[in-house]
């Protein structure tokens, strides 16, 4: 994956998640299908963390050995 590419999914992605939902539901024009996209797109990224935490301390040996 390229920098450019990484810098979208781990910045832009979430920020745009973070800024759309609560401002949606401030002004009252928060649909039900995007509380449930934003729902899913949450529970999504903390199992991909998650999985990607457990993968990378099955890996880990040690940075002095």
């Amino acid at each position: 994956m390229t920098a450019r590419a990484e810098g979208s999914v781990t910045f832009l992605v979430p920020v745009a998640f973070a800024v759309t939902v609560p401002a949606e539901a401030v002004t009252s024009r928060l649909e039900w299908e995007t509380l449930l996209l934003a729902v899913v797109f949450a529970g999504f990224l903390f199992a991909a963390t998650r999985w990607f935490w457990r993968f990378g301390l099955r890996r880990y040996s040690g940075a002095s050995a």
